[in-house]
């Protein structure tokens, strides 16, 4: 962005009167530098009319590099790689109901008309891996909507119009699987050792009346599918979430079901089926830290 021409004068200034050649010529101290050009040299002064015209040639020079600036920008804009942003950025993009339109000198399909009511797509992740079903290597699409604020996977009469949209956007030759449906439901037993002044024996907050342990684990599964859809849910910062809430002195999750499997290990990670997990039920163990 172009400099105000005074700004371009006091730098030149400032810099001219730095140089030991120009004190000695004009007779300046150390106290008369510090000043600063301006404080110097009157505004009708040679000096300040010569370094005037200087500083306006080299803001016309900075207007010329800011157009040219915005000309490249625009152009590398209009360009895209169809990588894992740009997959994000195109299925968020979907416009249920409306029709794309061919752009005869990019060839690329684009809305005539953005409608922000109608991109019902809320959440997306993008894998690249191998099909298990075909074994061949494809883009993964997981999506999910939402209804009243809470996450829920596509409507199956919305599948094929977002399964079209797909085809046109992407790359010819490239295979791609959409994704969506229900979150895996986690069920979680724990055992907690808690601190009686503040928590009762069923986990009660005394204070504010909620159960924390609870309340720190349905925050957890919100956040990792808002702020990390499509990935993976870590035991360990799930019970780094616990030990935080109100009360916990200690806490260790005894067992982990994902759709109604039990885990053999209640530790490591679990990437989830469709991109996103919801909470089942809790059985939680209390007992007391008499040791305090």
């Amino acid at each position: 962005m172009a400099r105000a021409i005074n700004d371009i004068k006091s730098s030149i200034g400032n810099f001219y009167i730095g140089l030991p050649i120009v004190q000695l010529v004009y007779g300046l101290s150390s106290a008369d530098v510090e000043l600063g050009f301006d404080g110097l040299f009157s505004v009708v002064s040679i000096e300040n009319l010569l370094f005037y015209t200087i500083a306006y040639a080299f803001y016309t020079f900075e207007l010329i590099l800011d157009a040219f600036r915005t000309e490249i920008q625009t152009k590398v804009d209009s360009s895209y790689i169809a990588n894992d942003n740009w997959w994000h950025n195109t299925l968020m993009e979907f416009q249920k109901g409306d029709d794309l339109v061919l752009n005869q000198k990019t060839f690329v399909w684009g809305y005539a008309t953005i409608d922000t009511t109608k991109q019902i797509i809320k959440r997306v992740a993008v894998r690249q891996k191998v099909d298990t079903v075909d074994n061949v290597y494809k883009v993964f699409l997981y999506v999910a909507t939402e209804v009243n604020n809470v996450i829920t996977p596509v409507l199956d009469d919305d599948k094929p119009l977002l399964e079209g949209y797909i085809f046109r956007k992407k790359y010819s030759g490239v295979l791609t699987k959409l994704i969506t449906g229900t979150g895996d439901v986690v069920d979680l037993g724990l055992t907690i050792n808690y601190n009686p002044l503040l928590l009762t024996s069923t986990g009660l907050s005394i204070t504010d009346g909620v159960y924390p342990v609870n309340v720190a684990i349905s925050d957890f599964i919100s956040n990792l599918n808002s702020n990390n859809f499509g990935g993976k849910l870590n035991v360990t910062k799930l019970t780094d979430e616990i030990q935080s809430a109100e009360g916990v002195v200690d806490a260790k999750i005894t067992q982990i079901k994902i759709n109604g499997n039990i885990q053999e290990e209640n530790w490591g990670t679990f990437e989830s089926t469709n991109g996103w997990f919801s909470l089942g039920a809790i059985t939680t163990t209390y007992q007391p830290q008499t040791t305090l």
